[in-house]
């Protein structure tokens, strides 16, 4: 999977060849055309690289080589925040903090396989992006650590809300 510059590509009407609101001049309708397509391809780039994350859940080192260290982020942390929800939830219900501990074992374990990425053989461009995902990581996993350490087991706990969280909304 991945992506591709061209196929992305899009030539937007020049200032003057398109129908624009009278009020404003043509290349600034042109350049807001500009800033809605390179919107519009962001998104469709974040949901299938969340697609492909959701597919590669135990491969992230392939994941992370198909897709631009942008998407990497947004969509790992899209991930992150959709598991500790689920984890929370279900650590209310059972009454036990065990969800939550799975979490970070996983986080943990994943963390590890971007270790060992990040001593191997990588390209410049590579290995800024994997170091960039590793420092979102890393504080991800010290937030679900403090959560499992002050017993937290509740998606309405300020422990929980006064996290940065990222969601898909559909």
């Amino acid at each position: 999977m991945g992506y591709s510059a061209t196929q992305f590509m899009q030539i937007l009407p020049m200032p003057g060849t398109h129908s624009y609101p009278h009020h404003l001049p043509a290349a600034q309708a042109w350049l807001c055309d500009v800033e809605r397509t390179m919107r519009f391809t962001l998104k469709d780039l974040l949901k299938d690289s969340r697609l492909a994350l959701k597919k590669m859940l135990t491969k992230r080192d392939k994941w992370v080589k198909d897709w631009p260290g942008q998407m990497l982020i947004t969509s790992s942390q899209i991930q992150w925040t959709t598991d500790v929800t689920k984890a929370l939830v279900t650590a209310k219900e059972q009454g036990e903090k065990k969800p939550v501990r799975v979490v970070k074992r996983k986080q943990v374990s994943m963390l590890r396989k971007y270790s060992e990425a990040i001593r191997g053989n990588l390209t410049k461009i590579m290995r800024l992006k994997v170091v960039a995902l590793v420092t979102v990581e890393v504080h991800a996993r010290d937030v679900i650590d403090k959560l499992y350490k002050l017993g937290c087991m509740d998606v309405t706990a300020f422990d929980w809300l006064s996290q940065l969280r990222l969601y898909w909304d559909k």
